[in-house]
């Protein structure tokens, strides 16, 4: 067996020297082990690897630091010989000092019992570092706290990276958000455009750097659906306030004290916030200077008020059997797309909530509840649906499935994958499609993936 040694100036060299070369050589499986993170009894600290040399013939290479190295040839009293009375404190000088104070722990007379595994707590907590080095594909280092998660690993690398994660791959297998980076494992992050973060990902991540940019983002797009709230409230406001009164100029400023007035009776604290509901949707502005008759006595130039134009059935989204003008809302246990077979189910706060007829949830609802629903005119938005797909766990499995959606115009808003019985990947993908004919044409594609079992909906 060919042997290597090769001594560098620090740890994060150490890994940093590993990474190149199992770049340049092919690792064996099974053989690699990190005395770094996990010394031996004796203290010795290293970094130990076989390759398959230039030759084809196993390569075994020894990695460390010029302290290891000097420990491991000469032993710990070798340390001394190096100061030759010096009277500075070193790190190995703290590090004995602390064994020796981690060794009285134990009561006298009960050195045997408890000891072992009260040094061995101590050693885990003061001793092994707070840090792990993973590699990125192309072997360069990364450090990371202690703990660290695939997501913590993403925006290491870069901000934007982390943003557009859309799952990872550890060691060659899809893995789970939540699994934790050990010593010398080789990260690849998977990206989309349509990827961005999930607040769940505030529970997974470790590094506070790492938190911290996550919330920055959501910040941002708050700011920005607030922004286009306003913009989309104000556009609805002043078209009817138009409507009500041809020709007026900068109808919205003609009519200002009066919408402040309406805001604050029905409990908003200042106009932009009714402004914001109506963009959102939760009112609608028909509704909003309906109420300003109520004011037209204070006000010197009232807009006439009309009736506001009824609503065509036809025109809705969902069409309700026997009612209109009614809430009406998509399932999220089941997500109905346009062209599914649908029901409606009457709930208490939420109006009509609409689910697919097979739906598990529909079989145990209260049948007073239900009523006939169907598809009227669609809205020029997309819809989410939600798809499983299971198949063999195999290294591109992930990245097909991505690259399959997105190649068909699919949107990706959320996808997490694991492990189910040792060997079958699952793979759940929250999809944005245009309608029913648009997803079948995804899942079409999906099932050609070579090692795709099953594709179900939900």
């Amino acid at each position: 067996l060919l042997a290597l040694r090769v001594i560098v100036k620090s740890i994060a060299d150490c890994y940093h020297v590993l990474g190149i070369v199992h770049t340049i050589w092919k690792p064996i499986p099974g053989q690699f082990d990190d005395y770094i993170a996990n010394p031996k009894n004796n203290l010795y600290q290293s970094l130990h690897t076989t390759v398959v040399g230039p030759a084809g013939e196993p390569l075994e290479v020894q990695i460390r630091t010029w302290e290891m190295h000097s420990l491991a040839e000469y032993g710990i009293a070798a340390h001394w010989n190096y100061k030759e009375g010096g009277k500075r404190v070193d790190h190995l000088d703290e590090g004995l000092t602390w064994i020796r104070k981690a060794l009285e722990v134990a009561p006298e007379g009960q050195e045997e019992e408890g000891v072992s595994s009260q040094f061995m707590d101590n050693l885990k907590t003061d001793v092994l570092s707070s840090e792990v080095f993973v590699f990125t594909p192309k072997g360069n280092v990364i450090s990371v706290p202690n703990g660290s998660t695939p997501i913590d690993f993403a925006y290491a690398i870069h901000t934007e990276i982390g943003h557009k994660c859309v799952g990872a791959m550890v060691n060659g297998r899809i893995a789970p958000m939540d699994q934790q980076l050990q010593n010398g494992d080789i990260v690849r992050i998977l990206t989309s455009p349509q990827g961005k973060p999930s607040r769940d990902w505030l529970k997974i991540a470790k590094s506070s750097r790492t938190r911290s940019r996550i919330k920055s983002w959501f910040r941002q797009q708050d700011r920005q659906e607030r922004e286009e709230k306003i913009k989309r409230g104000k556009e609805l406001l002043e078209k009817e306030a138009l409507r009500r009164n041809p020709g007026t100029e900068n109808p919205l400023d003609a009519i200002s004290s009066q919408l402040s007035h309406v805001a604050r009776e029905m409990g908003y604290l200042s106009l932009e916030e009714l402004i914001v509901s109506v963009g959102t949707g939760n009112h609608t502005a028909p509704s909003i200077l309906a109420r300003l008759a109520s004011d037209s006595k204070q006000g010197p130039d009232p807009i006439p008020i009309q009736a506001p134009p009824q609503k065509n059935e036809a025109d809705s989204e969902i069409v309700v059997e026997g009612a209109s003008g009614v809430l009406v809302s998509l399932a999220q246990c089941c997500r109905p797309v346009p062209g599914d077979p649908i029901v409606g189910c009457v709930t208490q706060n939420r109006g009509i909530t609409v689910h697919l007829k097979d739906c598990a949830n529909i079989d145990k609802a209260d049948p007073d509840k239900l009523i006939n629903v169907s598809w009227g005119k669609l809205k020029d938005h997309r819809y989410t649906a939600r798809i499983k797909v299971e198949g063999i766990d195999k290294p591109t499995l992930f990245g097909e499935i991505v690259q399959a959606i997105t190649t068909l115009d699919g949107i990706l808003v959320g996808i997490r994958a694991n492990v189910v019985n040792n060997s079958r990947a699952r793979v759940i993908a929250d999809v944005q499609i245009k309608d029913i004919e648009h997803l079948y044409r995804i899942i079409a594609r999906l099932n050609a993936i070579s090692g795709v079992i099953e594709i179900t909906r939900g």
